[in-house]
């Protein structure tokens, strides 16, 4: 295959994927811990477009590409319309460069009791469940923009933060507010999680 295609859907599976190699192998090479924590917060930030994207596109897209989304959509009907009086269409607009929320953001827009609200500061995490997310996400964020020092990580509360995480993440998967169709059951998304959280425990266990 000279292709490999990907959505939002095959997304979290690939990244619950690499979750999964990541988890069997990290008691033997703990520098792995990196890719888990990766792995989690793509998963998870996958999920939440999943659940919030409309057919339309828009929903999980930052405020920019909102806007830029719905005045794209606004400019094609008016084209077609245009198109179907016989008068002058506008001049029509490229396809937007989108941008997604970020994890924080995406959160907060959940559905009912699926919503997390991460505050800025840790001191104001009100839940041990907040605070793994905090990390989670501002770890990433660490991991991707890296610095050239020397930090540690405790490992003892590692895998807590990835099984909140994919806990959050089976709801979503089995949530009923999606606004489109949900294309979980087409791949291997519940199987994968389940492994992912069995392996987590045990790891959990060991810690």
């Amino acid at each position: 295959r000279k292709y490999v295609t990907f959505d939002e859907f095959i997304d979290v599976e690939a990244s619950l994927s690499s979750l999964l190699l990541a988890l069997k192998s990290v008691e033997q090479q703990p520098l792995l811990w990196k890719q888990v924590m990766l792995s989690t917060h793509s998963a998870l930030q996958g999920s939440c477009a999943c659940i919030l994207t409309h057919t339309d596109g828009s929903g999980a897209l930052d405020q920019a590409s909102e806007k830029s989304l719905d005045r794209y959509h606004r400019n094609q009907t008016e084209i077609t319309i245009a198109g179907h009086l016989g008068t002058e269409a506008p001049e029509e607009f490229s396809q937007p460069q989108l941008r997604m929320q970020s994890l924080p953001n995406l959160l907060r827009r959940l559905p009912h009791d699926l919503a997390v609200d991460i505050p800025v500061s840790f001191e104001d995490c009100n839940s041990l469940e907040i605070q793994d997310f905090w990390r989670l996400h501002n770890w990433r964020n660490d991991f991707i923009h890296f610095q050239i020092v020397r930090w540690s990580i405790e490992v003892a509360g590692l895998p807590g933060i990835v099984q909140s995480a994919l806990q959050l993440i089976e709801k979503m998967v089995f949530s009923q507010d999606y606004h489109r169709r949900n294309r979980f059951d087409d791949g291997n998304t519940s199987a994968l999680l389940r492994m992912c959280m069995c392996d987590c425990d045990k790891l959990e266990k060991r810690s």
